[in-house]
This record gives structure tokens, C-alpha cells and sequence, in this order.
């Protein structure tokens, strides 16, 4: 099968490791140094020896595909999916992002869209080369009725080590997904710390816990059961840094938007953790966010 992979980062190199096993691989990036590399060397895991080979063009080439794979950042999004609505449509398309700021994309050009939550671990460690930092699951779950065709081709994406689960609800796995994204992701941005700090500092832990009420209680969600999964994943994840930290420690734009921007869209309530956090990154990202 042939599967266009957007973005070649962090989750863009991983997911087209594993996935060349079994598939043919194309990268649609914009950095010229990147596409080069790619091309060389291919993609390579930390710690293995073999490469797999994979193509890598220009994103302005992009062309269809039985499948695409997004890993763009959020931010990205609405430029690159209104330029090519055309060859995405009627395409089984996974969306890798954090939040569900692409919700009202995936809408706006009617897209075959499978919404995906990643729970692995990955870090780029240069244009070709990805750590595998933690293994855990790809839940996938189609927004709304796939065709047969498009069916059949998500189902070609089983693989051992990336884990794909269906679920029939992706309400249900984005849900969970945005509690963790909006406790963890600011607060380790703000305080500039590794996911596990949250747990270990007891104030830090008293303002997560709080973050995490209101997010459930605007989703509907039981704070205990997400209150324990946070744990989980800060304990699992304890030295890693978060998306949202390294973007702002690299002068980029966050996810901030529709990760608890998405949140404070859904209510007339006040929610003043969450309206802290957001705040919070936007006066970080109006401090340092470089020019691209």
C-alpha cells in the first residue's frame, strides 16, 4: 500500500519506520536539507542498525495516496488542508495531532478522517533518525462512516510494535487524550520541567489535579478515573519533556489553541486554571516565539 506520510518529525519518522516494514513510504516535507537526508539514508531507529528505505519530496509536490498519515503540527493544519482538499478527499487520512482543533477541518471539506491518539513515546534526533522513547498503543477511531475501501485500507495498518486498536467511539479516546494534553503539556511548558516534576512537587501536583476537574467536568468526564491516568502517563513518561515544552524552549508556536483553547470554546463557565494556562502560553509564545 502506499501511504504519504505530512511532516517528517518526531511521530512522522517513527510511524514511517515501522510502517515501511509492510508498506511503500513517500515523506511530503518542506525542509530541502531533510528531503536529501531522507532520500540517502532513509529512516533509522536509535539503536538498530538498518535503515528502512523510504522517499522524501517537497510538500508542494504532494500527490494522492491510498492512505495519508498527518503529523503536522496543529498549527499547520489549515493551510495545508485547504490547499489540498482535493487530493484528500474520498482518502482514509490518520490525523496524529495533539487536541481536536482539526475537528472543524475535518468537517469544513467532509474528509474520510481516522482520529488518532498516539500513546507512544518518540524524540527526532536528527533528519533521519527517531528514539523510541516508550512503547505503548495507536487508538484509532473514524470520525464519522468510512467507505468499505477506505476501511479496508486503515485495517492494512496492523503492526506489532505500533499497536493499532479500533475503537468505535472517537469521542470516547480524544476525550481522555485532551485531559492528559491540557494538564500536562502547559504546566511543564510554564514551569519549564519533565512530565514527572507534576507528581513530585506538591503544589505543582494540587494545580494539576485542579486542571484536571474542570477539563472533565467541561467534557463530562469522571475527574477521578482521568486524575488516575494522568498519573499513569506522568509516571510512565516521568523524564520526558513534553511537546508543548519543547516548543516553546525552541522559539516555536504551541498547541495551545486546541488543546485548552478547544476546552474553553465548549463553555460559558469560568474555568480559572485552565484560563491560567492558557494564558500563561500564549504570554510565552508572545515572548519567544521566532520568526520561521
Amino acid at each position: 500500500m502506499k501511504i504519504s506520510i505530512i511532516g517528517a518529525g518526531s511521530l512522522g519518522l517513527l510511524y514511517g519506520y515501522y510502517l515501511a516494514d509492510n508498506h511503500e513510504i513517500t515523506y511530503y516535507i518542506r525542509n530541502k536539507q531533510q528531503i536529501s537526508k531522507l532520500n540517502e539514508h532513509g529512516v533509522r531507529l536509535t539503536g538498530s542498525s538498518k535503515s528502512k528505505k523510504v522517499k522524501a519530496e517537497i510538500i508542494d509536490k504532494c500527490k494522492t495516496s491510498d492512505l495519508f498519515i498527518i503529523a503536522l503540527k496543529q498549527t499547520e493544519l489549515p493551510s495545508f488542508i485547504k490547499k489540498y482538499q482535493s487530493i484528500l478527499r474520498n482518502k482514509p487520512i490518520l490525523f496524529l495531532q495533539n487536541g481536536l482543533g482539526h475537528i472543524e477541518y475535518i468537517k469544513k471539506y467532509n474528509l474520510e478522517a481516522v482520529i488518532t491518539i498516539v500513546e507512544h513515546g518518540a524524540f527526532k534526533k536528527g533528519y533521519y533518525e527517531v528514539s523510541h522513547l516508550g512503547k505503548g498503543s495507536t487508538k484509532i477511531a473514524a470520525y464519522s462512516k468510512l467507505a468499505d475501501q477506505s476501511k479496508e485500507k486503515v485495517n492494512k495498518l496492523n503492526h506489532p510494535v505500533l499497536n493499532f486498536i479500533n475503537y468505535s467511539d472517537w469521542k470516547q479516546i480524544s476525550y481522555e487524550k485532551l485531559v492528559v494534553n491540557a494538564v500536562i503539556n502547559p504546566l511543564t511548558a510554564i514551569f519549564d520541567i519533565p512530565n514527572g516534576e507534576l507528581l513530585k512537587n506538591s503544589h505543582l501536583k494540587s494545580i494539576s489535579e485542579s486542571l484536571c476537574k474542570e477539563a472533565s467536568a467541561i467534557l463530562a468526564l469522571d475527574h477521578n478515573l482521568q486524575w488516575q491516568n494522568i498519573i499513569r502517563i506522568c509516571t510512565a513518561t516521568s523524564k520526558n519533556t513534553s511537546s508543548m515544552r519543547a516548543d516553546i524552549l525552541s522559539g516555536k508556536q504551541t498547541e495551545i489553541e486546541s488543546i485548552v483553547g478547544y476546552l474553553l470554546k465548549q463553555t460559558q463557565f469560568n474555568y480559572p486554571y485552565l484560563e491560567f494556562v492558557y494564558k500563561g502560553i500564549k504570554a510565552l509564545e508572545e515572548r519567544g516565539v521566532k520568526d520561521e
